[in-house]
């Protein structure tokens, strides 16, 4: 006999007892997680991961909660306890001893000493850093998969289980130390975007070369590209510096990106000839920008193909 069990409204069902359910879950989490670690492994730090960073470390290690107090302890606090269990440790100088006592002079320090913090080994210190947010994905999808079982059956319980294995803003968030949702995956967003600008451009890219004339702000770009640009230099312009207009918070040149910082007013009319990589930000920002100053001027941005679409993130206008 199998004991019956409660549904929502309080119709009882049978109980199944079905092992097929249990590994469909076990291989969409363990899918979820791989591609979210794959992913990962491809991101440099994104905007707001090196204060997040910094900001966990100096709670574990001083056991106060000046740094970042806008966004809650918890996660940063799992990040920094899986970094100390790696052997980095909160910076001992005297803009972090100003941070945790809590000096207005230092304010905001938590950026300047995440990128510190990551300077010796970006990609390691990352890893180490996110490690927990994958395992908390996998947590919960297997508490979606417990509790859907329980209310509405098996089937309905692996269906969550795909959904949630193939939902962008969480493959987006169990991969980065922070609370935003994130770019990337989220330019997935509409792979009809170039419709209504050039239909001939719509294509499985995830609307990434049209998304940006349609999402403005840090919607594509938090700086998570980099690495990919570094890669796309060293294979299509590995003499030529790249004039770089950049969305992000740490230093390109930590990975080994050979550049000029440019200003993004610069690009307010064409600029002068050279190798330029725009952030897909700056895509979005300028020609909006262009129009706000004179009703029904246009951006060569918008008009301009780029040579090249870079992390979903880039956009490479080598200007004659």
């Amino acid at each position: 006999m199998r004991a019956d069990a409660p549904v929502a409204g309080g119709v009882s069902r049978p109980a199944s007892n079905a092992i097929w359910p249990w590994l469909a879950m076990v291989v969409l989490v363990s899918a979820f997680v791989g591609q979210s670690y794959r992913a990962s492994l491809e991101k440099s730090p994104v905007f707001d991961e090196p204060p997040h960073i910094a900001s966990g470390l100096s709670y574990v290690a001083a056991h106060v909660f000046h740094a970042n107090p806008q966004h809650p302890p918890l996660l940063k606090e799992l990040s920094a306890l899986s970094l100390s269990r790696g052997g980095v440790r909160w910076p001992a100088s005297p803009e972090a001893d100003a941070l945790v006592r809590g000096e207005a002079a230092a304010a905001n320090a938590e950026w300047r000493i995440g990128n510190a913090i990551l300077a010796p080994d970006p990609d390691g210190i990352l890893r180490a850093a996110r490690a927990p947010f994958f395992l908390i994905g996998a947590g919960l999808g297997v508490v979606l998969f417990w509790w859907t079982r329980r209310m509405f059956g098996p089937v309905a319980a692996v269906g969550a289980v795909l959904l949630f294995a193939c939902d962008p803003t969480t493959i987006a968030h169990t991969q980065l130390v922070t609370r935003g949702i994130f770019p990337d995956h989220l330019s997935y967003f509409n792979e009809a975007a170039c419709l209504a600008v050039d239909p001939s451009r719509i294509g499985l890219d995830g609307g990434s070369r049209c998304g940006p004339q349609w999402l403005d702000d840090s919607n594509v770009d938090w700086g998570q590209g980099v690495k990919q640009l570094v890669d796309w230099q060293r294979a299509h312009a590995p003499d030529r510096t790249l004039k770089l207009a950049y969305f992000g918070t740490f230093p390109p040149e930590q990975y080994g990106l050979r550049y000029e910082k440019l200003d993004p007013a610069t690009l307010l009319s064409r600029p002068a000839p050279g190798l330029y990589a725009i952030s897909a930000f700056w895509v979005g920002r300028v020609p909006a920008t262009v129009t706000s100053v004179a009703a029904g001027a246009t951006s060569w941005l918008r008009d301009t193909a780029p040579d090249a679409v870079v992390g979903h993130a880039y956009y490479i206008y080598d200007v004659k």
